[in-house]
């Protein structure tokens, strides 16, 4: 190839490169060409017409570009600086683009080469391939040709073979039912009877459609002469082996037996095989009450005897493991001991054996006796029985379920409150720091709530085969029935534990009373007990309802459960804090010794709730939640339906109100000793009950309000917690139940006064009656009386500062003027030195009258001192009034008054004091009345006889 040839060659090559890197034919789709001077970006600002005939010009790279007609318009449309401007960029475009295509050229050309030559290459290997490519195409359709030859002669033997397959399937069934008599007789005879009557039952489709043809009637009637000798021995069966009933006669209804007994017949081997599985559930309901008593602490419960009554029943059992007993070690670890299970395990385990066996029968009477072509009278007479059935299984069935779960309850309650460790002494040390203060945080809330949705589930699984017994509704009654009986076993708990911490300050107060009385003791330890079992008490109480609260809120996670009945939920709960509340208060009135005598405040803290319940606790409002009928027991007993085992009968004895109350009050114990050790122990019990009643009223019943209600969502109105229900009242009154505290707290009080005042005015009585008041010697000191009723309430003073502050006492000093005035140890001395009773009356009608005994005592020291010390001068006041004293006999009362006055100002202070004051005036004035010679010492002499009895 010539040179120059060549050269020309590779130059339009670079040119068609260059053409395909740019994109030519593209530029011109985009717009026109670029205005002069465009390529910088820059026109002129007051030519747009230039500009815009630039814009429709084609561009410099289209195809249509015209470079006369571009050069003409610039020509004629643009001036020469215009013109000398675009000359410039086009120069320096053209400079810039040969750079570039040069830059291009020389990065590119070797590529561009050695592109080529490898196309060259390929080109001339592709031509030496194609007579391969038609070689391999002939041999593959050769190969197409002898595949399908073979398929097409294959195909009818394949038909064939499908053919003589179908054929063998068809002859080996043909073969089952040519041996069917053989195989039901090799059955019978090795006594298989469940697959000699399967065998039959398969193969009666087939007989009865071809038992009449050829060879198929010789094995119908085999077939069917084996069945008949299976049937009699069925029968045998039923008349001798009562316990294979049900068994045999499913088999006979499997074989067309048309005997009408037979639904009869299965239902009475059916009811066998419940009242076994009941039997067994009763064994282990025994077991688990007697793993309870033990972890309860009940006397003369033990780990081994719990042990051993979970060995026994579990031996009992058929299927001893499907009932969750389980093998562990003893406390001490030396001894392998029997396991009884716990609340949700038996429920299940029972659960599948009763409830399942139940559904079976169900489903098997309508399966084989009822069949669909029957009229529905029929059909609902031949229902009759297995109704029945059902009903007696479930009757029983609830009763169980009821038992364990009261079982549970009380066990779970009885832990959970600490009474095991109460009972064994751990109250007797009224200790603050005690274990037994230590609330359990398991109150049995989630195993009951675990165990009765469990039962639900299962019941609503057989409720629709046997609507006629309602067992979704029997379900709903016993989850509230259950859930109110553990809510009020959970509060009858801790007031068993309240009740049992006040019986543990009365025997102490009465051990102590004891040892003072027998001289081996001191005001103070006596007193010191009151103290101490306030604390505690307070700390029962309140750490109690805490704890308990915090265990029924645990019904507030299981949504579903409560969710049907949500209302009445919140209706129990209210109602055991109203009874709460209640039956302490009523308990403590037992313990006092305080008994109804009509006064207002033992009316108002003993009267009876708007239902009729007496004590205010609704009887009616609690229980109603479980239902009128309760696991399809109509008209029973709640307390009986609810019975715990005998086992723990002494927990729910616990429990109840009036047990509760007789333990603290009855006789017994250190606290039951005659004398005045007793009586003085139980006046300071009065006085502590008296202020847990104030403690109550003033603390507990507002945080119940502020924190259980809220957290038990119990909000209502006018001071009232709402259940929701607008046709019954309130289940809980904060007001009126603090009220109905606040007047026994004031009644307790009033017979704590009373019951000192007592001793005072027997005292005074008995002094009164034993001077000669007529015929007395001259006087040289007070009467031995006085120290007497000092002492007597020195050891008021001692009580009462260990339970009651101080406030009032400091008063003493701050009377008023007119108390100032009088002489240290003397009185009005005006008044008293009249000589004329019409001067004395007129005097005591213009005085200032102070009451002695104007209503309710306050709760401070001075007051309760001074309401004790009112009551015995008042006894001397009308005991003085029946006397008739002599001019020595009166001086005598002035000087005892004039030694008492002082004593008594020490007790007593403010509204106390001024009682004292007017009393010991009033006293000097009835010995005036009734003397025959009033004649009434100077306080100066009164002073001395009273010093020289000192220095002497």
């Amino acid at each position: 190839m010539d040179p120059a040839e060549e050269q020309a060659r590779k130059a339009e090559r670079i040119k068609a490169l260059l053409a395909g890197y740019y994109g030519q034919g593209e530029a011109g789709q985009q717009g026109g060409v670029a205005p002069p001077g465009g390529s910088s970006g820059k026109g002129s600002d007051n030519n747009l017409a230039q500009q815009s005939q630039y814009a429709a010009m084609p561009s410099m790279d289209s195809p249509a570009f015209d470079a006369q007609q571009h050069i003409a318009q610039m020509l004629k449309t643009s001036s020469l600086e215009r013109l000398m401007v675009e000359h410039r960029n086009t120069a320096k475009e053209i400079k810039n683009l040969d750079s570039d295509m040069q830059q291009l050229v020389y990065e590119n050309y070797n590529k561009f080469i050695s592109a080529t030559d490898t196309i060259r290459a390929m080109k001339g290997h592709v031509d030496t391939a194609l007579p391969e490519l038609d070689k391999l195409k002939a041999i593959m359709d050769n190969v197409a040709d002898k595949s399908t030859s073979v398929s097409t002669k294959l195909q009818t033997r394949q038909d064939k073979m499908e053919e003589l397959y179908r054929i063998q399937m068809l002859l080996k069934k043909l073969q089952a039912v040519f041996d069917l008599p053989k195989r039901m007789r090799a059955a019978l005879e090795e006594d298989v009877l469940d697959t000699a009557v399967s065998f039959y039952a398969e193969s009666q489709p087939l007989l009865k459609k071809y038992g009449s043809r050829g060879a198929f009637r010789q094995i119908a009637i085999d077939s069917d002469q084996v069945a008949k000798e299976i049937s009699q021995v069925l029968k045998r069966r039923l008349a001798e082996r009562k316990d294979d009933t049900e068994r045999c006669v499913l088999l006979l209804r499997k074989l067309g037996e048309p005997d009408d007994t037979l639904q009869d017949r299965y239902l009475a081997g059916r009811a066998a095989r419940l009242r076994r599985v009941l039997k067994d559930a009763t064994a282990v309901a025994d077991a688990m009450a007697a793993a309870a008593a033990t972890a309860c602490g009940v006397p003369g419960a033990s780990e081994a005897s719990a042990s051993v009554a979970a060995a026994t029943a579990r031996a009992s059992l058929e299927t001893p493991t499907a009932w969750g007993f389980s093998e562990g070690t003893s406390s001490t670890g030396a001894l392998t001991v029997v396991v009884a299970p716990g609340l949700r395990a038996f429920i299940k385990s029972l659960d599948e054996r009763l409830i399942n066996a139940i559904n079976e029968t169900v489903i098997n009477v309508m399966r084989f006796f009822l069949p669909q072509d029957l009229p529905p009278e029929a059909i609902a007479a031949k229902r009759k029985p297995l109704i029945a059935l059902a009903r007696e299984a479930f009757a029983d069935y609830f009763r169980i379920v009821r038992r364990v779960i009261a079982d549970s309850s009380a066990a779970a309650v009885w832990r959970a409150a600490r009474l095991g460790e109460a009972m064994q002494g751990a109250d007797r040390q009224l200790s603050l720091s005690s274990d037994a203060l230590i609330f359990g945080e398991d109150w049995g809330t989630d195993q009951l709530a675990g165990a009765l949705a469990t039962l639900s589930a299962d019941l609503g699984i057989v409720a629709g085969g046997i609507p006629q017994l309602s067992l979704k509704d029997s379900a709903a009654q016993l989850v509230q029935g259950a859930v109110a009986h553990h809510v009020q076993a959970a509060f009858g708990a801790l007031r068993s534990r309240v009740l049992g911490s006040v019986e543990a300050v009365r025997t102490a107060a009465a051990e102590q009373a004891a040892a003072l009385a027998a001289g081996q003791g001191n005001m103070g330890e006596a007193s010191n007990v009151l103290r101490r079992g306030y604390a505690y008490g307070v700390q029962v109480m309140d750490r109690g309802l805490e704890a308990l609260m915090a265990g029924l809120r645990a019904y507030e996670g299981h949504p579903r459960l409560l969710s049907p009945w949500h209302a009445e939920f919140l209706d129990v709960v209210q109602g055991g804090l109203q009874s709460l509340y209640l039956l302490l208060l009523s308990g403590f009135l037992d313990v006092s010794g305080v008994r109804y005598d009509g006064s207002d405040l033992l009316r108002e803290a003993l009267k009876r709730s708007p239902s009729g319940a007496v004590g205010g606790v609704s009887s009616g409002r609690a229980g109603s939640s479980g239902g009128a009928v309760e696991g399809l027991e109509e008209g029973a007993d709640k307390a009986t339906l609810w019975a715990t085992s005998p086992q723990l009968s002494s927990l729910t004895s616990k429990s109840d109100p009036a047990t509760a109350s007789s333990v603290a009050a009855g006789a017994g114990g250190p606290g039951a000793k005659a004398g005045a050790s007793a009586e003085q122990a139980k006046s300071g019990m009065t006085l502590m009950l008296a202020k847990l009643c104030l403690h109550m009223e003033q603390s507990s019943v507002p945080w119940v309000m502020e924190h259980i209600a809220g957290a038990f969502m119990l909000r209502g109105a006018a001071g009232a917690v709402s259940s929701g229900r607008a046709d019954l009242p309130p289940a809980f009154v904060p007001g009126e139940v603090a009220r109905r505290l606040s007047a026994a707290s004031s009644a307790l009080l009033g017979a704590y006064v009373e019951g000192h005042g007592r001793q005072l005015s027997l005292m005074v009585r008995r002094s009164v009656a034993a001077t000669s008041w007529l015929h007395h010697k001259e006087p040289r000191g007070p009467r031995p009386v006085c120290d007497l009723l000092a002492e007597r309430l020195g050891r008021a003073e001692a009580e009462v500062g260990q339970l009651v502050d101080d406030a009032g006492r400091a008063r003493a000093d701050t009377l008023g003027a007119a108390t100032a005035a009088k002489n240290e140890r003397g009185f009005d001395a005006g008044l008293l030195l009249e000589t004329g009773n019409v001067e004395r009356n007129l005097a005591k009608i213009f005085r200032e009258k102070v009451k002695v005994f104007g209503g309710p005592v306050q709760f401070t020291q001075s007051a309760i001192l001074g309401a004790i010390a009112g009551i015995g001068l008042k006894s001397l006041v009308e005991c003085i009034r029946l006397q008739t004293l002599g001019r020595a006999g009166l001086q005598q009362l002035q000087l005892d008054c004039h030694y008492l006055r002082p004593l008594l100002r020490r007790y007593t202070g403010g509204r106390g004091q001024q009682v004292v004051e007017s009393l010991l005036d009033e006293v000097v004035s009835a010995g005036v009345e009734r003397s025959t010679d009033p004649t009434l010492l100077e306080p100066a002499v009164l002073d001395r006889i009273l010093n020289s009895m000192d220095n002497n």
